[in-house]
C-alpha cells in the first residue's frame, strides 16, 4: 500500500520534479517516468511475495518467474522500442511486472492453501488499520 500511495504521490510530482531538476530539455522524460511507475510498483509487491516463498524454502519459483519477466521486458521492449522508442521499452517493463507479480501471486496462492483473491482486497478492517496507524505517527 505504502507503495501505491507513493507512486500516486510521485505521478503528480515527476512532472514538476523532473524539468525543475535536470532543465526543459528534460520533459520527455516525464512521460516515460509515468510510464515506468506502475511497473516500480508491481516489482516492489512482487518483492514481497519472492521474499516470502525464499522464506519458506521455495527460492526457485522466484527464480524462475523472475527470469521469464526480465525476458518479457527483452521481447517486449525491443518489439515496441523499434516502433515507439524508449516508451516502448517502459511499457516492456510495466508488463513484465505484472507477468512476474501474476506468477509469484499464483505460485503463493498454491503454496499457502488458506490464502484467496479475495484477501488483496481492501475493507473496513485494513483501512481502520492504516488509519490507526498514521494517527500514531503524528505522535
Amino acid at each position: 500500500m505504502f507503495s501505491l500511495i507513493c507512486g500516486v504521490f510521485l505521478l503528480f510530482l515527476f512532472p514538476l520534479l523532473i524539468p525543475s531538476i535536470y532543465g526543459e530539455e528534460f520533459n520527455t522524460a516525464v512521460g516515460i517516468s509515468i510510464l515506468l511507475l506502475p511497473g516500480l510498483i508491481i516489482y516492489g509487491l512482487s518483492d514481497v511475495l519472492n521474499q516470502s516463498l525464499r522464506g519458506h524454502g521455495k527460492p526457485l519459483a522466484g527464480i524462475f518467474i523472475k527470469g521469464l519477466g526480465i525476458i518479457m521486458i527483452g521481447i517486449i521492449g525491443i518489439v515496441l522500442s523499434a516502433k515507439i522508442g524508449p516508451k516502448g521499452i517502459a511499457i516492456g517493463y510495466m508488463v513484465g511486472g505484472i507477468i512476474n507479480f501474476t506468477g509469484l501471486l499464483f505460485i503463493t496462492m498454491k503454496y499457502f492453501k488458506d490464502s484467496s483473491l479475495k484477501q488483496l482486497i481492501f475493507n473496513r478492517d485494513d483501512l481502520y488499520f492504516i488509519y490507526k496507524h498514521i494517527k500514531n505517527i503524528n505522535r
